[in-house]
């Protein structure tokens, strides 16, 4: 019979337990799984380190641009804005509230379809006027936007009534397909806008990189210029 001194029987379950814990803690855990939404753009920022993207400000538009689709792609990740009844219509700063792109056709939706692994993605979404002029909402108005990716339940997110512009974001745990947007009320002259999108794919390394940290320094505001190949189907 072999003899175990206690202090030895202490430190053998002591090594145990810390070969468990290191286990647990480099192994492979679960990955939360669906699709989480933000109406905080600073949550969303926070929430993007680790991951490559492309930042899209619509500054190469001009005002009166139409299309039914429009489409813009950053190395693997691509991105196309389309509406279903009656395409699309360019927003310019010199003649409105800002750069983008609006629905051509009052009441229609703003449908955004990614490609190339995209797992985050976020704006500034606001109805406006025949100008690109943001209007606030009005009793009964409301702007609504859900995102989808395939695999699990949509998730919608709501404008809050007495804020003209909203921030949407999305960051889930396999590749967004869709992104919807919708407005609605009593006022017929109301188109769905976006003036800034985010777009980011897989967290690739530990840490913020180019993306967030370009966001969270410069702010809003500032017109980022990324590197964006356009394309009309």
């Amino acid at each position: 019979m072999v003899k175990t001194s206690p202090c030895g029987s202490v430190r053998s379950r002591r090594l145990l337990l810390l070969a468990l814990v290191l286990t647990a803690a480099l192994g492979p855990g679960p990955a939360a799984a669906g699709i989480r939404g933000y109406s905080d753009p600073q949550a969303f920022l926070q929430a993007l380190e680790g991951r490559a993207g492309f930042v899209h400000t619509f500054s190469e538009l001009f005002y009166g641009f139409t299309a039914p689709d429009y489409t813009v792609s950053d190395g693997p990740y691509s991105s196309t804005y389309s509406a279903p009844d009656g395409g699309l219509y360019g927003l310019s700063r010199p003649t409105g509230f800002t750069d983008g792109l609006s629905t051509a056709v009052t009441g229609d939706a703003l449908v955004i379809s990614t490609e190339g692994g995209i797992e985050a993605a976020g704006g500034r979404f606001f109805l406006s006027d025949a100008f690109g002029n943001l209007v606030p909402l009005s009793t009964g108005e409301r702007l609504t936007a859900m995102a989808e990716n395939g695999v699990d339940s949509p998730a919608a997110l709501t404008g809050i009534a007495n804020d003209p512009q909203a921030f949407f974001g999305w960051i889930s745990s396999t590749p967004l397909q869709r992104l919807t947007i919708r407005g609605g009320g009593t006022n017929p002259n109301r188109w769905v806008s976006t003036s800034l999108m985010i777009y980011g794919g897989p967290v690739t390394v530990p840490g913020p990189l180019p993306l967030a940290g370009a966001l969270a320094a410069f702010g809003w505001g500032r017109r980022l210029r990324g590197r964006i190949s356009q394309a009309r189907r």
